[in-house]
């Protein structure tokens, strides 16, 4: 499946959007912390023809490094209601971890945007057992995503996937796609829930779960 490449306007700059897919059909898919819109390349194999699938680089990674701060989750949010005003429609909105909490909130402050969401792996509320000490729960879920984020990378691997600090040669766009954050064996699962969720009633919410590795 060929990738195109889209460039929407949004405050500081424009965001870059991969594409992949030339049907009418939108849903657009937000990357978790350290990865980059090719996480998604998995996913998009997996789409129907009649299906475009549009992953942005959030602001401050990939081919968004340029964008200024800052990098929060509102302004993150805010950046993923323009791409999908871009499109229109009423796209799919999916999000995998961080992004998830990111498609939440752009949903939340405009539903009109959104025809279903899809949350994998994040987005949802996490119980801390009583007893339980919640800095150290957060050291040990999100502890090693954002140790990645200081490691030095090379240029070439910052502008294409900021995610893949073990990588210290060059990587070309495909290289790096084919590394994703998303585990190929749940990306067909991935796909259908994305498609499926435009047929259901329009009560119904969608969202799916992404099983922790064993």
């Amino acid at each position: 499946m060929q990738l195109r490449l889209l460039n929407v306007a949004v405050d500081g700059g424009d965001l870059r959007v991969l594409l992949w897919g030339t049907g009418k059909r939108v849903a657009v898919a937000v990357h978790g912390i350290t990865a980059s819109g090719m996480a998604w390349q998995a996913v998009a194999r997996h789409m129907p023809p009649d299906w475009t699938l549009a992953a942005p680089d959030l602001r401050g990674r990939g081919h968004s490094d340029h964008l200024p701060g800052p990098y929060g989750l509102d302004r993150h949010a805010r950046d993923v209601v323009a791409v999908l005003r871009h499109f229109g429609g009423r796209p799919v909105l999916a999000g995998h971890s961080m992004g998830a909490y990111i498609a939440l909130l752009a949903r939340d402050a405009h539903p009109q945007l959104v025809r279903r969401l899809v949350l994998v792996d994040g987005g949802l509320p996490l119980p801390v057992p009583e007893g339980i000490d919640l800095d150290a729960t957060l050291d040990a879920t999100l502890g090693p995503a954002i140790a990645r984020l200081g490691l030095p990378l090379d240029p070439p691997v910052f502008l294409h996937a900021v995610d893949l600090p073990h990588q210290r040669h060059r990587l070309d766009f495909e290289q790096v796609g084919e590394a994703g954050l998303i585990d190929p064996l749940v990306a067909c699962e991935i796909a259908e829930h994305l498609t499926l969720c435009a047929s259901e009633p329009e009560e119904k919410q969608c969202a799916l779960i992404e099983p922790a590795p064993e």
